[in-house]
């Protein structure tokens, strides 16, 4: 670790911060690899991973520590085998468990620092929550497509998920590579920066992010900062109150397309963005989700009119948006996005 060592502001004190602190990480997927790669051989020697799952084909290309013959293992076992045996000493301590409500408060007991590295929402909201009630750190993370999210909580002043999320009923915008794919090289992108934040956070230097999202653009090789107080109710309007689903007129892809046949006059609203509408598209007029509100007057109000994303989610903010904002009573969600015909 001498070149670590001859970084301005690392002595060793600081080294000595990283033998000593205790880390846990929840998911051994795409970015818990980098995670745990990093904070191990940065000299972090108590880490702590939970991971349910085994080994998949379909995982490797993004998770490099497994193998073809790794197929059907425990995730957490391969893992810990393989960097432990890279750092001569037991580091790396696998449980093959799910974190729950239930178990929770067990595993959070006596950790310095935690990664949220998973593909579940649901434990995304769970432990921001848990950590900002304990006062832990929790870095937490996402990779998607070409796109890597990651979120550091530092403390219980700052920030949370739910603070960015107010609501897991399926609206939020995350994203999750298990539904929509994502590219190898953005996941190990995301893992790194989660490892970096961790890192700064267990030797007590500054600049740890705080109240901002970091997103990484690896399609356009961008980094865009996206702050809390940018996302009050009246600066983004599609992350806000939860709202009924159920109560949303819908139209499937077949119903939409026996409305052409017919000769229904209607109008179709793309909201993704224009990446997406360049790589697929099914001639929908582009207004990207976040420019809605400067183009309300492009949406018909005498003929109805089909939104669309990629999934259904973004499209239903739109709706609810429009419907309880500015009137709008005859939009209609494209059942499944663009995903449910490709």
């Amino acid at each position: 670790m001498d070149r670590q060592w001859a970084v301005t502001g690392i002595d060793a004190e600081h080294q000595a911060r990283l033998l000593q602190a205790k880390v846990l990480v929840v998911g051994a997927g795409g970015l818990g690899h980098p995670v745990l790669a990093y904070l191990a051989t940065c000299g972090v020697h108590s880490i702590t991973v939970l991971d349910p799952d085994r080994v998949n084909a379909s995982n490797l290309h993004r998770q490099f520590y497994f193998g073809l013959p790794d197929v059907g293992c425990q995730k957490v076992d391969v893992l810990a085998d393989k960097l432990n045996a890279a750092m001569g000493r037991a580091v790396v301590h696998g449980h093959a468990v799910c974190l729950t409500e239930e178990n929770v408060e067990h595993w959070l007991n006596n950790h310095d620092v935690v990664l949220e590295c998973t593909d579940d929402l649901a434990s995304k909201y769970r432990l921001s929550r848990a950590c900002k009630q304990r006062n832990i750190p929790v870095i937490i993370g996402s990779a998607d497509q070409w796109q890597g999210q990651i979120l550091a909580v530092p403390d219980a002043d700052a920030a949370g998920f739910d603070d960015f999320f107010p609501t897991a009923n399926g609206t939020c915008e995350w994203g999750s590579c298990a539904s929509n794919g994502v590219i190898g090289s953005v996941v190990g992108v995301t893992g790194s920066i989660m490892a970096n934040e961790a890192i700064k956070l267990l030797l007590g230097l500054p600049g740890v992010q705080r109240n901002r999202i970091i997103i990484f653009d690896g399609l356009r090789g961008e980094f865009i900062y996206i702050r809390h107080s940018d996302i009050n109710v009246n600066a983004n309007p599609f992350i806000e109150s939860t709202f009924d689903l159920s109560s949303m007129k819908s139209i499937s892809y077949a119903e939409m397309l026996k409305w052409r046949e017919e000769g229904k006059n209607f109008q179709l609203i793309d909201v993704r963005e224009q990446y997406e509408f360049d790589e697929f598209n099914i001639g929908g007029h582009l207004i990207p989700m976040n420019t809605v509100p400067d183009h309300i007057e492009a949406f018909s109000r005498e003929i109805p009119v089909v939104v669309h994303c990629k999934a259904g989610s973004r499209s239903a903010n739109v709706i609810r948006f429009l419907e309880e904002n500015h009137g709008f009573d005859n939009l209609y969600n494209l059942e499944g996005g663009v995903l449910a015909l490709r």
